[in-house]
């Protein structure tokens, strides 16, 4: 496995990462509606929102991890 491999499995498990946290932040929005009693730092949907966005962009590293890659090794440097 050369380094472009294994970077590329460490950006997949960023990605999984990514989709644990927002995973997590998805289960508080859950609850929320639950337990509507409280005060909350941020309004309903303003973490709805969040938690939408962290899934989609681990989702998004998890598929696409060559967009990465590619930052970390240009094309012209892994020509040589």
């Amino acid at each position: 496995m050369n380094e472009k491999q294994m970077f590329s499995v460490l950006v997949r498990a960023l990605g999984v990462l990514v989709v644990l946290a927002g995973a997590k932040q998805l289960w508080y929005v859950f609850a929320r509606l639950i337990w509507t009693e409280g005060r909350y730092l941020y309004s309903f949907s303003q973490n709805l929102t969040y938690t939408l966005v962290v899934l989609a962009l681990g989702a998004i590293i998890i598929r696409q991890p060559e967009w990465f890659v590619r930052l970390a090794w240009p094309e012209s440097e892994s020509s040589n």
